[in-house]
């Protein structure tokens, strides 16, 4: 009865409802829906009628499993759920049947973690993927499906767009606005805590690259940062190569088409693919190309990527004073293990106590004293503190 019960709500939402737009065969819907109001709550009643009383109120995003559904008294449907150890009814209006792939995403169910995106049905992933070097997280995936929903959006005559009015800014140029807001509606839908976490809010040009380059997740294609110096990725012993990096899911990719160096454009990668001579091609996910949300590729080498916002912390950095963020507090950290440094004084910020505590482990170490904490200064004080780490016989 169940499934009849639901195979008529989903005929009913074929020919007209809210759901049209979205319509697909039966088979991709699964037996959950979730509260989707604009008021942001929804009651649960005991039948399928607004004067029947209220057995509970849900708020947008609740998840209930759908028992069946009926025609209410006011002729539209109603579905029957069960939310929290309750049954009830929720006016169709309200609630949206998830597709299967909707509730793996808000689950986890049915997903794997090194899955570069689940928004590709079986056979459909390309035969040249470059496979993802490291796991792709479950909100990437997230991330990356409500990012994709918006591709065709098209801002008005007038340059407004939605993500410009949320930003603050309608007539933006919208290529940031667009990735934030797809972040702030991620948490939304999922309960994630990607804003301003893993992701930044931002409007202004380099504000997202420097938020990156705090938070010690940037790579530059170059494999030099200007005002920070060269890279190398974690792990290793050599400086990083230019176009040595192949992003990853969910990275952010910023580009620079002005002489004075300053991002002027991002993109959200989704996966990335070999060309036929071997080389790599990104595939990315842009606002504002020009005028809408669009699919587009770069070539790994292109001239105008500076870098990448990432998602793992996979390179370090050169670091001298004057420079803030994660990878500052994680030097003082590791100079505090040699002796070289207060705890108290770590901060994140290189300035004078910094820079003498690292031109006296220098010294100490017989390496070349500059105060400037670079590829090899960083790699001794890392062996150092894993010989300390490392338990007496």
């Amino acid at each position: 009865m169940r499934l009849i019960s639901l195979f008529l709500a989903l005929f009913l939402c074929f020919c007209g409802t809210a759901y049209a737009e979205t319509a697909a065969p039966e088979a991709d819907f699964s037996d959950w829906g979730i509260v989707h109001s604009n008021l942001g709550q929804v009651n649960l009643r005991a039948k399928a009628s607004a004067s029947s009383a209220r057995v509970a109120l849900l708020q947008n995003y609740d998840m209930a499993h759908i028992l069946g559904a009926e025609n209410g008294d006011d002729g539209k449907i109603w579905y029957h759920v069960e939310y929290d150890g309750r049954e009830g009814y929720i006016h169709g209006d309200y609630f949206d049947v998830l597709t299967k792939e909707e509730y793996a995403l808000r689950t986890g169910i049915g997903t794997e973690e090194n899955a570069p995106s689940l928004s590709w049905s079986e056979g459909e992933m390309p035969e040249n993927l470059v496979p993802p070097a490291y796991p792709v997280p479950h909100y990437v995936n997230q991330l990356l499906f409500i990012a994709e929903k918006e591709v065709g959006y098209t801002e008005e005559s007038s340059g407004v767009t939605k993500y410009g009015i949320w930003s603050g800014d309608s007539k933006a140029e919208w290529c940031a606005e667009y990735l934030c807001w797809c972040t702030y509606q991620t948490d939304r839908q999922f309960a994630t805590q990607l804003f301003n976490n893993i992701y930044p809010n931002y409007t202004g040009n380099n504000t997202g690259r420097d938020w990156f380059l705090q938070q010690g997740r940037y790579v530059s294609r170059r494999g030099m940062v200007p005002g920070w110096g060269s890279q190398w990725f974690k792990g290793e012993s050599t400086l990083m190569e230019a176009n040595s990096y192949i992003p990853q899911p969910g990275d952010w990719l910023f580009l620079a088409t002005g002489a004075e160096g300053d991002t002027s454009h991002v993109a959200m990668v989704t996966h990335c693919t070999y060309n036929d001579d071997g080389t790599v091609k990104v595939h990315v996910l842009e606002g504002n190309n020009p005028s809408a949300v669009q699919k587009n590729t770069y070539a790994l080498d292109y001239w105008a990527i500076l870098g990448y916002g990432t998602v793992h912390d996979v390179a370090n950095i050169t670091l001298k004073e004057g420079n803030k963020g994660e990878k500052v507090r994680a030097l003082q950290t590791l100079l505090c293990s040699a002796g070289y440094f207060k705890e108290q004084n770590i901060t994140g910020t290189f300035g004078d106590i910094t820079l003498q505590a690292v031109k006296q482990f220098q010294q100490a170490q017989g390496l070349v004293v500059t105060g400037i904490a670079d590829l090899n200064t960083q790699l001794r004080l890392e062996e150092m503190a894993k010989t300390s780490a490392t338990p007496a016989p």
